[in-house]
């Protein structure tokens, strides 16, 4: 039975100092967080559960295509309960795993001395990628903190004989399991650790902790049990090339577990990473990787000679928990991805001090001071990593930080009570400016526009934010005269920036009018049109439509899509542009919207006069929306404009 020594005055101060840099590298600078389509889900769904509005049997989808346990999701839902913002789910994140460094200092001081507990705590506090692995909203992130919690009450119940403790290990293997697949590595540590201390088994606490984790594992089960039949598919899919063996898992072992090769996440930028920087990751990585594997020597020696004890059976436990992911992806039916790897982060660190504690004298003094050269030297790589990721675009690798579009909500929000997000595809599901500026406005009035194709006038005042890539929206705003105080909200050095303006209300739009009202079943009113360029054969045009949300006949689960076909003076279809309009869902009588379309006259088309039908239909049925009489019956596939000359 272990049986620390009380803590020093001086071991209580670098215990301190040890957690402040940890909470620094980890809460300090939230806005440098990646925040991107999987960050904007996991909030989406944690936000969904705080209001009531949803309790997921699954999260989000993995990398494989089968869907994730929903764990995260409620975890997440604890900070943005308190407080409904994505910084919240970030600093949650980042809290969890200071509480995983300090941690395993705990573990490690308490199984193999004071020493090998600072050289642990200081190895997982100051490696770049646990540092990065603590400051995003994402469910590899919680896994270091729950995987060192587990071994933790692992190791307290199975080599101490606490009653709690094994209850506590089986419900916490089970959270991390149902957080990301990759917690079941942490199985085959309950294996040898029930095998090291099996006399000291209770069986009601086996029981009560099963008990717990079938509790958390039931939503899951019922919606894998519901959706067998696709999620077999799924998998059979996913696993038709057959599996294969090759170093990507133990490349990704390395890097993560000895924090080499993190500028990586620098993308292209990684290129300009100073040869000194380069230099110091293989040190520091390299002097990790010797400590690990001698605490995993450790702890075969302590295997081989029966030293069953406590010491002995965590480090065990450690080593086992080190490798074993790297025996589960060394081969493999799936693409490996370098987060599967970072369950097993802490490991590496528990060794290091397993090492230290396990040696005396010089050696001692040896490991302890190659340990503490690796921590300063990783201390330094990622405070300078940060510095690098918050100093210029990455691309190609960490994206899109938390900042810049907190200061664009926030001077949106300032403008006007509500606001139109113009961004490059409307669907919060999969394009990524309308998921993640979605939440950064939710409890906010606002509407998502795909700026690529269209412009929502608003009848009241509203705020405008532009996306990169939605400039055409922009553009259509500008053309008729509806957006003022226009400003940049800046990215990162060569970074495209974030616009912030001010929609004026009931703006009168400069169309050529349609004469009659021209009312589609869909509910969609057809206002006038404009066309820039010249109309001729061979040439291009800018087509403008503008219609109105009349009457409240769509169905918001339908998809709507406007339809123009150029028409010769015949009757005979020269050219014809299609797409969709806004999200049938978000639509509001009273909406009036304006997109644009471009035609090419084929060469060798007759001269005109021309003319422009344009209607309506549902997609992906093609079911036409034809407009309507004064009685409300079908009249017509369509408007018919023209006859059509240049502006």
């Amino acid at each position: 039975m272990p049986s620390p020594t009380p803590l020093s005055r001086r071991e209580r101060l670098a215990v301190l100092a040890l957690l402040l840099v940890a909470g620094a590298l980890r809460l300090g600078w939230p806005g440098l967080s990646q925040f991107r389509l999987d960050e904007a889900h996991i909030a989406s769904l944690a936000l969904g559960i705080v209001e009531g509005r949803e309790f997921p049997l699954w999260g989000t989808q993995s990398s494989v295509g089968v869907y994730l346990p929903p764990l995260a999701d409620y975890l997440y839902a604890l900070p943005l309960a308190l407080w409904r913002s994505p910084l919240a789910a970030v600093l949650f994140t980042g809290l969890l795993n200071l509480g995983g460094v300090a941690l395993a200092w705990w573990t490690a001081r308490r199984y193999w001395g004071p020493w090998a507990g600072l050289v642990a705590g200081a190895l997982l506090a100051l490696n770049p990628w646990a540092v990065i692995y603590s400051r995003q909203v994402w469910q590899p992130d919680l896994m270091p903190p729950l995987a060192t919690a587990c071994v933790a009450a692992g190791c307290a119940g199975f080599l101490e004989g606490r009653r709690w403790a094994v209850g506590a290990h089986l419900a916490l293997l089970a959270a991390a399991a149902l957080t990301h697949f990759t917690g079941l590595a942490l199985a085959p540590v309950t294996v040898a650790l029930a095998l090291v201390g099996r006399r000291r088994l209770d069986w009601k606490e086996v029981a009560g902790g099963a008990a717990v984790g079938g509790v958390l594992a039931a939503p899951y089960a019922l919606y894998l049990w519901r959706d067998r039949a696709a999620v077999l598919e799924t998998i059979r899919s996913a696993t038709a090339g057959g599996a294969m063996v090759d170093g990507t898992a133990a490349q990704y072992w390395r890097m993560l577990l000895t924090g080499d090769g993190a500028h990586a996440l620098l993308g292209a930028a990684a290129a300009n990473w100073g040869a000194g920087w380069l230099l110091a990751e293989r040190l520091s990585g390299g002097l990790v990787l010797a400590l690990l594997l001698g605490g995993a020597v450790v702890a075969v020696r302590c295997l081989v000679r029966g030293r069953r004890g406590a010491a002995g059976g965590a480090a065990l436990a450690a080593a086992v928990w080190a490798a074993m992911p790297l025996v589960l992806f060394f081969r493999h039916a799936t693409p490996v991805h370098i987060h599967y790897l970072a369950v097993a982060m802490p490991a590496a660190a528990l060794l290091a001090g397993a090492l230290v504690g396990a040696v005396g004298g010089r050696a001692r003094l040896v490991a302890g001071g190659l340990a503490g050269l690796a921590a300063v030297g990783q201390g330094a790589l990622s405070v300078a990593l940060l510095v690098a990721l918050g100093a210029g675009a990455t691309p190609g690798g960490f994206g899109l930080p938390l900042g810049q579009q907190l200061r664009a909500a926030r001077e949106a929000r300032a403008t006007a009570p509500s606001a139109v997000l113009l961004v490059p595809g409307d669907n919060a599901t999969s394009d990524e400016w309308a998921a993640v500026l979605g939440i950064q406005f939710h409890g906010t009035p606002h509407r998502l526009v795909d700026g690529t194709r269209a412009a929502l006038f608003p009848g009241e005042v509203a705020a405008v934010v532009v996306a990169p890539g939605a400039e055409g929206g922009l553009a259509t705003y500008a053309l008729f005269g509806a957006v003022e105080d226009l400003r940049e909200v800046p990215g990162r050095a060569g970074e495209a920036p974030l616009l912030v303006g001010r929609l004026r209300g009931g703006v009168a739009l400069d169309l050529v009018g349609v004469g009659e009202r021209a009312l589609l079943a869909s509910g969609a009113e057809i206002l006038g049109y404009r066309v820039e360029g010249t109309l001729a054969p061979g040439e291009t045009i800018t087509w403008r439509i503008g219609w109105r949300v009349a009457e409240a006949r769509w169905d918001p689960a339908r998809s709507y899509h406007l339809f123009n076909h150029l028409l010769d003076a015949g009757g005979e279809r020269l050219a014809q542009a299609d797409g969709g309009t806004l999200p049938a869902h978000a639509w509001a009588v009273g909406d009036v919207v304006v997109q644009t379309f471009s035609l090419t006259l084929p060469d060798d088309a007759p001269p005109g006069p021309y003319a422009m039908r344009v209607g309506m239909y549902t997609f992906p049925e093609i079911e036409g929306q034809p407009l309507l009489d004064a009685a409300g019956l079908p009249l017509a596939e369509g408007v018919l404009l023209g006859p059509l000359g240049a502006r």
